[in-house]
């Protein structure tokens, strides 16, 4: 992909305008050649509005700062804004004085940018509207910090992998397609989302989808890169289910208020010798339309006698947290198939 990017700006050629420090200035114009583009630097105030005109890019580094270069900054990122051309920020030592952290402040303030990179201590100030900063380099604390998140960024991943690794041996039988979610409908849960694989990966509609220690959805539309996916959390979502220890049937419906509790509700069970109790585990069903049989869906957590003194209703818990999606797999058997193959 970045190849892809260098090729096209060496197409180009856009002329780029620096204002950077003097202790870099050659090496960025240097790295500007480099990618195919040309450097410009000024940061003259009487005629910086007019080198940023003949440009197709700004580069802003905070790196030897003073009033003068301030005025230009802003002049050279305004005009750029109105061009609708890309502007980077350096805000080098931000949050070193208040000199320096005022005027990274009043840039982002008053202009559009479309990067800003700095050290883990600088983005903070910017963030918080201070901080502190040893000159270039982030403040140790910060940086212990950033060290301590990326561990738990790590460990939290390996986690995340050994489930995936843990689902996919528990049903090792069926054919599968792991995928990323690339967006969701808006709110907190994932009741219909999409995921990152489609007709080219093999997944068709109606495929399955698991992820957690169980099922999350189904497929509803494919494109040839990409998925939809509904999960049988939403309203509409309505599962033929049954009962691991006694094979009695139920319906497990999707409920967008229910789920707040980390529960959904079952109806239609027959369980005439009143066997199942919380606890139990309830699975796909056999008798599924369009899914495939033996899907972990959750534990009865409360069960009670319908009216008509023949069904029972109640609610499970889910082992998929809906609130937290990321990674899920993709079945690439459907229920239709196995039917067919039964019919040959």
């Amino acid at each position: 992909m970045l190849g892809n990017y260098l090729d096209e700006v060496r197409k180009k050629a856009p002329l780029i305008h620096n204002i950077t420090n003097y202790v870099t200035i050659n090496d960025v114009a240097n790295m500007v050649l480099a990618c195919g583009a040309s450097p410009i630097m000024s940061d003259e105030p009487t005629d910086i509005e007019e080198i940023t005109s003949i440009c197709q890019g700004l580069n802003i580094n905070m790196g030897m700062l003073n009033p003068r270069k301030i005025e230009s900054m802003q002049k050279a990122g305004k005009k750029s804004n109105e061009l609708y051309h890309k502007v980077l920020l350096d805000p080098v030592g931000a949050g070193s004085s208040s000199f320096r952290t005022e005027a990274a402040l009043n840039l982002i303030r008053d202009i559009q940018f479309d990067v800003i990179r700095g050290n883990i201590s600088e983005i903070k100030t910017l963030a918080a509207g201070h901080g502190t900063t040893s000159g270039v380099d982030a403040d140790e604390a910060d940086t212990l910090t950033e060290q301590n998140n990326i561990l738990i960024q790590n460990q939290s991943e390996l986690t995340r992998l050994q489930e995936l690794y843990k689902l996919d041996e528990e049903y090792s039988d069926y054919p599968k397609v792991a995928a990323r979610i690339i967006s969701k409908d808006p709110g907190n849960w994932y009741d219909t989302f999409m995921i990152n694989k489609g007709s080219k990966d093999g997944i068709r509609v109606d495929n399955n989808v698991i992820a957690g220690k169980g099922l999350v959805g189904i497929v509803t539309e494919v494109g040839s890169n990409w998925a939809t996916v509904r999960s049988i959390i939403d309203d509409s979502s309505n599962v033929s289910a049954m009962t691991v220890g006694t094979d009695d049937t139920c319906v497990v419906e999707g409920d967008l208020e229910l789920i707040d509790e980390g529960k959904l509700r079952f109806t239609q069970l027959y369980d005439k010798e009143d066997k199942v109790t919380a606890g139990e585990r309830i699975v796909t069903s056999n008798i599924s339309e369009k899914y495939v049989e033996g899907l972990f869906i959750g534990y009865v957590s409360e069960i009670s006698l319908d009216s008509n003194n023949l069904t029972k209703t109640g609610t499970l818990v889910t082992p998929v947290d809906f609130q937290h999606l990321k990674d899920v797999f993709v079945i690439t058997v459907n229920k239709q198939d196995s039917i067919e193959e039964g019919e040959q």
